[in-house]
């Protein structure tokens, strides 16, 4: 017995070297590529980093944003900071915008997404200058930063640049988007409008219910209302997501009624809004609609407006229609994935009981719907499933759930990698392992 604690001992301190050698490797390697390597190899990193969520190389992507002529190589490392929401590229991204008559269209877009995503409002000059001067090239992405940087002080501008009747369709609908995030009396007042007038079309409808939502003005609640009956099964649904902007106590009523709705939109706006409300005078209808709507989007939906209310009733529902195995698999793996997020682990022995079970079965099918959806859901809640997964014994389900660990920082999950790195049979889960622990300890720095 104590030689093989012994022996233990000696594998776990010889993987740990390894590992680190093999660490070390890597963050080189990932450093000579930024310096050294061709665009393409640059572009493959930057994709490879932007999966990982890996900003431990942030300071040398900038400095090489500053530094490159490629404007193909620009966009790609502006898209990268967008998805990390860093800032550390603002200052670039002005100067691209503010030089826009000298440079390629697409690398303009590339900053606006870029200040977009971030929301920032270092642009707003140019902005102003854009939607004033009417620049067709760039108007509809300037209107889009304006909402998103929040400066209301554009809102009459837009207003006018509306009612134009030269200004295009797709100008209008960014406009009406854009006025349901700057608060201002202009935005109420159009939208409310828009909502309320019978010649409006179908999008001006749509759009203008997302506004009015979007503002949370309570003004809006009544003709919210209203338009939840509207005869567009879209401006209804759009109504009912919006009417969840408000006091649950006042649009309850109108919610709950759209979960009987005839079209498929209505319903499906209604189940999410009851989730986001914690409607449980819903939990009825969504016990129903998990086993009869003739919509599958729905029954998702209804599945995790369920498990997002938090109830002991609603999680009730849910464990007796995961162990009916009389009920759809994909449904069945969708219950099981909403208690996993939402019921704080007081369902974790059955839920690893089903899980153990799915991987005896001859046919995988259960266990693959199971294992895909575990993997791809963002949240330590499944930390205890994603250990099963580790030890399994297809190669390609524990590079998976390494990669899951490694986009969750899940640090908890060391003492189930580190054997992986260091004797796992498959060089690729291998060397991934060895990868996530790295991850690990720059996350740690």
């Amino acid at each position: 017995m104590l030689k093989n604690w012994q022996c233990l001992v000696v594998l776990v301190l010889l993987a740990a070297l390894v590992y680190a050698t093999d660490a070390e490797q890597d963050q080189q390697r990932i450093l000579d590529t930024i310096q050294y390597g061709i665009e393409t190899q640059v572009v493959d990193l930057v994709a490879q980093l932007r999966v990982r969520n890996d900003d431990f190389y942030n300071t040398q992507l900038h400095a090489l944003l500053l530094a490159s002529r490629s404007a193909s190589l620009k966009i790609a490392l502006l898209d990268f900071f967008a998805a990390r929401k860093a800032e550390l590229a603002t200052a670039e991204a002005v100067r691209i915008i503010t030089e826009r008559f000298d440079t390629t269209a697409t690398l303009v877009q590339a900053a606006f997404n870029y200040l977009i995503a971030i929301q920032a409002d270092a642009a707003n000059e140019q902005v102003s200058a854009i939607i004033n001067g009417n620049e067709a090239a760039f108007l509809q992405p300037a209107i889009r930063l304006a909402a998103e940087s929040g400066d209301a002080s554009l809102v009459p501008v837009l207003v006018e640049l509306y009612a134009e009747p030269d200004t295009i369709t797709a100008v209008k609908e960014q406009i009406l988007l854009a006025l349901g995030k700057l608060p201002a009396e202009g935005s109420f007042t159009l939208l409310s409008e828009l909502l309320s007038r019978d010649s409006s079309s179908r999008i001006e409808q749509m759009y203008a219910a997302t506004g009015l939502g979007n503002l949370g003005d309570a003004r809006a609640i009544e003709t919210l209302q209203r338009a939840a009956f509207s005869t567009i099964p879209e401006v209804r649904a759009r109504a009912i997501d919006s009417l969840s902007n408000f006091d649950p106590l006042v649009v309850e009523a109108v919610i709950i009624e759209a979960l009987k709705d005839a079209h498929v939109q209505p319903r499906l706006a209604a189940c999410q809004a009851v989730g986001r409300l914690g409607l449980t005078a819903a939990i009825p209808f969504l016990g129903f609609r998990i086993k009869f709507d003739p919509e599958r989007v729905v029954r998702e939906a209804a599945i995790a407006a369920l498990g997002r209310l938090n109830r002991p009733e609603s999680f009730v529902l849910l464990i007796i229609f995961l162990e009916d195995t009389q009920n759809n698999l994909t449904y069945r793996s969708k219950a099981f994935l909403a208690l996993v997020e939402y019921a704080s682990g007081q369902f974790d022995e059955r839920l690893d009981t089903i899980l153990e079970a799915s991987m005896a079965e001859r046919d995988k099918a259960y266990f693959n719907l199971l294992a895909r959806g575990l993997v791809g859901l963002d949240n330590l809640a499944a930390v205890p499933f994603i250990r099963v997964l580790l030890a399994y014994s297809e190669y390609a389900v524990r590079l998976n759930a390494l990669a899951w660990a490694e986009r969750n920082v899940a640090r908890v999950l060391r003492p189930e990698i580190e054997p992986i790195a260091a004797q796992d049979s498959v060089a690729l889960v291998k060397n991934k392992a060895i990868q996530v622990l790295a991850r690990f300890d720059r996350a740690d720095e």
